[in-house]
């Protein structure tokens, strides 16, 4: 059907002349063990890669002090390419750079990682370190 056609049935719709034609069946969804699971990266056919990342803000305690530090962070790089359940593993020192290390983290962007053909959700490791500039 080409457009003038479309565009002719659609105005006889409107007017309540045709039937409107039944919706078309949805997408066949993912199963629910895809759909719903978050893999490790060794399980994917594809791993995420990381399509934005800003550099964390220098806390600026830290910069004050002259500290240097690193977080270790855990997280689930989601089918939609964002990051989520951030989560601090391990830090040093204390927890004076976590706060900043999670605030970058939640605006870094991602290619999902892939598995049978499909986007999925992966439970990935980053360690962020801080060192001061000369």
């Amino acid at each position: 059907m080409n457009l003038f056609e479309r565009a002719q049935r659609f105005i006889a719709n409107l007017r309540g002349q045709e039937e409107l034609a039944p919706a078309a069946a949805p997408a066949a969804a993912a199963p629910p063990e895809v759909r719903d699971a978050v893999f490790a990266v060794d399980e994917l056919d594809e791993p995420p890669q990381a399509l934005l990342r800003g550099d964390p803000a220098y806390p600026p305690q830290a910069r004050i002090r002259q500290q240097e530090g690193s977080v270790l962070l855990e997280f689930v790089i989601g089918a939609d390419g964002l990051a989520h359940d951030i989560r601090a593993i391990a830090s040093s020192p204390g927890d004076l750079f976590v706060h900043s290390a999670v605030q970058a983290v939640e605006h870094w962007r991602f290619r999902p990682g892939r598995r049978a053909g499909r986007d999925v959700a992966a439970r990935v490791r980053q360690k962020i370190t801080y060192r001061m500039e000369e």
